[in-house]
């Protein structure tokens, strides 16, 4: 997979960094939803491991 060509405004890497962001907030969003006990654990557990697939994909280096 090539991080470095472009998809529309932005490289592929590009939409990957903003993909770990979105997840990253998901995780803490979850995070805080379960520790005042609103729902459980299921939204920070999407975003941990959405934030693990980011980061092992992203970690590839460049050409």
């Amino acid at each position: 997979m090539d991080l470095d060509k472009k998809y529309g405004l932005a490289t592929l890497r590009v939409w990957g960094l903003i993909l770990n962001f979105m997840m990253n907030f998901l995780t803490l969003f979850g995070a805080a939803n379960y520790l005042r006990g609103d729902t459980d654990a299921t939204v920070m557990i999407v975003g941990i491991i959405g934030t693990i697939i980011c980061i092992t994909v992203l970690s590839k280096p460049q050409n």
